[in-house]
């Protein structure tokens, strides 16, 4: 039997889950998403650039329309859009 604790965790998981999954179907995406959900969401980018430092694999993806998508050891860490593209 789990605890109240545990519990609420597990709740709280399944709903971000579920927000998540139905962000990826609208077509949408947010900070802390992993390359494989934005990629569900928006489709691969045209062109891309890596960086390896010390500390992991930093990604630039570059959509049409001059947005561009940031991701630190594969999250999303920060979304650059041009005015004249995506909602």
């Amino acid at each position: 039997m789990m605890d109240a604790g545990v519990r609420a965790a597990v709740a709280t998981l399944c709903l971000e889950a579920r927000e998540r999954v139905a962000a990826i179907a609208q077509g949408k995406i947010e900070i802390g998403m992993t390359a494989d959900e934005v990629t569900q969401a928006w489709h691969k980018p045209d062109h891309f650039n890596v960086t390896i430092t010390k500390t992991g694999r930093d990604e630039q993806w570059i959509y049409p329309g001059d947005d561009y998508l940031y991701f630190e050891n594969g999250l999303l860490t920060a979304i650059q859009q041009n005015n004249r593209s995506r909602p």
